[in-house]
């Protein structure tokens, strides 16, 4: 009876066992990058600043990304209009743009980063 739960046991062990199948390495999730944009925004109005938005690898499943804008010296409603979206990476696709809405100042002021 041993000797039969043994083979039982043997069989059942070698029939779970992944014979023949290799597992192919896991595929490394890209990292993203933002560009800097360094623009004039005028005088009045509203200028676009666009912005790309990278993956530095190309990947073979679909990358979403959420984008938002967040205040630095410059500030929501009076320096820009804040943008919240999400962008979506068709597979091997490795750039998108976005883009952002600034206000013009009339007065000269410094730099402002957002």
């Amino acid at each position: 009876m041993q000797a039969a739960l043994i083979i039982i046991l043997f069989t059942f062990m070698n029939s779970c066992s992944k014979k023949g199948s290799s597992s192919a390495p896991t595929e490394a999730v890209p990292q993203i990058s933002i560009s800097d944009v360094s623009k004039a925004e005028g005088n009045g109005g509203t200028t676009q600043f666009t912005f790309t938005v990278t993956l530095d690898k190309a990947y073979s499943k679909q990358v979403t990304v959420d984008c938002a804008t967040a205040e630095g010296w410059a500030k929501t409603g009076e320096d820009f209009t804040a943008l919240s979206q999400t962008i979506t990476f068709q597979p091997n696709e490795t750039q998108k743009n976005i883009s952002v809405t600034v206000v013009a100042d009339d007065v000269r002021e410094g730099n402002d980063d957002f």
